[in-house]
């Protein structure tokens, strides 16, 4: 995207009004501009009018982006709900709101401008944008170590063009597991601690007291948040959904997980103590709790993911998964990361093994659920070493993968009709046998031939490994 891009879309949705709302839609400046010590200049000008501003990139790299939105924000904090459209980086442009928050990349400032023309005005509520750029409810699924989460923080824009994660107040997270129940998802009343009062501590001489009140947890501080927030898409993301079971932890909120324009089309009556907490914190007669009832907002997005490979820990019924749209993580090469595997002084192309250990992995199980991502193992400085290839991969392998379905393929055989055992991987002092985990990757790569994608990298090849 250039900025001539972005100057045509707001002209799609300007030049419609006459030249003083025109000029007051949008102002061009350059991102040195947006620092602190021009505000002083611009905050009797049309920049106080305008509804974006749209910064480029300028020579000045000694300013971190961070600078830039600091000294925006203070300009649009007197504005009507300014935004920012800025060249991050040479022809990469984002968009925040007045409170700074990122709202997306270009993915998102186009899907902004197709959703402005299509409704025929020059601005939208981001609450509303959300509803249309996003599912409100999505599953993201595939095997291991795909890169689930990492799509669900490239929507949330939790993750930047340059790839740097941040922590954002409109996302919250969660993971669920056999324990998560309903109170802690939702919440419930709990002991807790509360300092006391003059009189009290004169006469029991104690700081403290332990009272029972309410205490909230990640769905009630989404919903909150979402409703104080109506114009900004709020995330309530949940790490491996089926790890849980769902049906008691969702509870009767599952029937608000029908949407219409939104909105859940299904009232439920909310529980005593979590209404009165609600009505504490947004008022007794605002929509979120309004005659006592519970409605997802249309700005709340419910994002989880759910590794194929766990599906029998708590299987999801079919009423409750036709309430999402399920998007599947493909297993891809990721080039531009070069994963290596190093064992003693022999190196292995990461995706080569992959390729590799997947197809054995379909042949025996005639399933993708086992396959292994290119994320899998965590590599350091792009190098996936002995100790985490055999406590992780191996592990993996021989305990969740082949046991159920025995070690009949040939990569398993020595040569000397006997079969690699797990515990030959190690020496006597619990250190992998570097000999014998080099002996099975060089079996892996004679049986299943792959020419146009190498797996051990020799010392005076050119050729990285990657691949088909």
């Amino acid at each position: 995207m250039v900025f001539s891009d972005i100057k045509k879309g707001l002209n799609q949705f300007v030049e419609r009004y006459d030249s003083q709302t025109y000029l007051g839609s949008y102002r061009e400046t350059s991102r040195s501009s947006l620092l602190n010590d021009g505000l002083s200049t611009r905050a009797n000008s049309l920049w106080k009018m305008a509804e974006y501003v749209v910064a480029q990139y300028d020579n000045n790299t000694s300013t971190s982006i961070n600078d830039y939105i600091s000294g925006w924000k203070t300009l649009a904090s007197n504005a009507n709900n300014q935004y920012l459209i800025i060249e991050e980086t040479k022809s990469a442009w984002a968009m925040y709101d007045a409170k700074g928050n990122r709202l997306g990349g270009e993915e998102f400032i186009q899907e902004y401008f197709s959703r402005m023309k299509k409704i025929g005005t020059k601005k939208i509520s981001l609450g509303e944008m959300s509803v249309h750029q996003y599912p409100l409810q999505q599953i993201f699924y595939g095997s291991p170590g795909t890169g689930k989460s990492h799509e669900v923080k490239k929507q949330t824009g939790e993750l930047s063009e340059n790839g740097d994660e941040e922590d954002l107040p409109n996302v919250f997270r969660t993971t669920f597991h056999p324990d998560t129940d309903y109170a802690s998802f939702v919440g419930c009343y709990k002991p807790t601690m509360k300092p006391t009062s003059k009189e009290e501590k004169t006469l029991t001489g104690k700081d403290e007291e332990i009272v029972y009140e309410f205490v909230p947890q990640v769905f009630t501080d989404a919903y909150i948040y979402a409703y104080k927030n109506s114009d900004q898409a709020t995330y309530l993301v949940i790490e491996e959904i089926n790890r849980g079971n769902c049906a008691q932890i969702f509870g009767d909120l599952f029937q608000l997980l029908d949407r219409k324009d939104g909105k859940s089309e299904y009232k439920i009556k909310a529980d005593k103590d979590l209404a009165q907490y609600l009505r504490e914190k947004l008022g007794a007669d605002f929509e979120g709790i309004q005659d006592g009832k519970l409605c997802l907002p249309a700005n709340l997005h419910i994002l989880a993911t759910m590794n194929t490979s766990d599906q029998s820990l708590f299987p999801i019924d079919s009423a409750f998964k036709r309430r999402w749209e399920w998007k599947y993580v493909p297993i891809n090469n990721h080039e531009d990361k070069g994963y290596q595997i190093e064992i003693g002084d022999a190196k292995y192309d990461w995706w080569g093994f992959l390729a590799r250990i997947n197809h054995v992995i379909n042949d025996t199980t005639n399933s993708e659920d086992k396959k292994l991502g290119y994320f899998f193992a965590k590599a350091k400085d792009k190098t996936i070493d002995a100790e985490q290839f055999v406590g992780k991969v191996l592990f993996y392998l021989w305990n969740d993968v082949f046991k159920s379905y025995g070690f009949d393929d040939p990569i398993f055989s020595k040569g000397d009709n006997t079969k690699f055992e797990f515990s030959d991987f190690f020496i006597n002092n619990g250190t992998p046998n570097t000999d014998t985990v080099n002996l099975f990757l060089r079996k892996l790569e004679e049986t299943i031939k792959m020419e146009k994608t190498p797996m051990e990298i020799k010392p005076d090849s050119q050729d990285n490994g990657q691949g088909e």
